[in-house]
């Protein structure tokens, strides 16, 4: 009996360390399901993250590439902007070199202007001058005709000094 009481003691402590065995099994399957979830959670999590994060930089990127466009019609358009201005300046210099020779011809003109005027203004006292002249000329002939020398002589020497100064010689 001893040996078959320690043929049952060896087959209990088989069977105690089967079920050990098992539990320990179970324990770590428990354990190392646990973990996997867990990994599996967190890969999820990180592959949600990282279309999160790609879509994300393709909207960037396509701001970005937006912004750049932006600019570079910006920029164009500032260098277009810029061409005019240059162009308007080169017109505006054109403009004031034609004025400013406009401004030295009417200057000239001007001059011109008030030289003959002074000519005219000369020519009229003249020409008045001279008319007077011419009257005490016709009044001299017409006392000559008449036969009136004395009168003659006096009208004559009354107009010699305007028929001087109308430029004229008797």
């Amino acid at each position: 009996m001893l040996e078959r009481a320690l043929v049952g003691v060896r087959a209990r402590r088989r069977l105690v360390g089967r079920v050990v065995v098992v539990a320990i099994v179970l324990v770590g399957a428990v354990l190392v399901g646990r973990d996997w979830l867990a990994t599996d959670r967190a890969t999820a999590q990180t592959d949600d993250r990282l279309r999160a994060a790609r879509h994300d930089l393709a909207v960037t990127s396509d701001d970005h590439d937006a912004a750049v466009a932006e600019v570079e019609a910006l920029r164009a358009t500032l260098e277009a902007e810029l061409a005019t201005l240059t162009t308007r300046q080169g017109e505006q210099e054109a403009a004031q070199g034609a004025a400013d020779a406009t401004g030295a011809a009417l200057a000239e003109l001007q001059g011109r202007l008030a030289a003959s005027t002074a000519d005219l203004a000369a020519s009229t006292g003249r020409l008045a001058t001279l008319q007077e002249c011419l009257v005490g000329v016709a009044e001299a002939l017409n006392q000559a005709a008449a036969g009136d020398t004395g009168g003659l002589g006096t009208t004559m020497r009354e107009i010699d000094g305007t028929c001087a100064a109308a430029g004229a010689e008797l």
